[in-house]
């Protein structure tokens, strides 16, 4: 596992119950509209049933 899966993982889970500006610190990003690609992307669409079963 890299840090990247961590912070990614972090800033899926986290997404609608922190401050987007606590989590865009914790992983790195600068803008908004590019913490919103990263949380949103059309891949991780296997998240969501993943996020329900745990």
């Amino acid at each position: 596992m890299s840090t990247h899966i961590g912070r990614r993982t972090f800033a899926t889970i986290h997404y609608s119950e922190l401050d987007n500006a606590f989590i865009m610190a914790v992983t790195g990003h600068k803008k908004e509209s590019s913490f919103l690609k990263y949380v949103n992307k059309s891949n991780d669409s296997h998240v969501d049933p993943i996020m329900h079963y745990y």
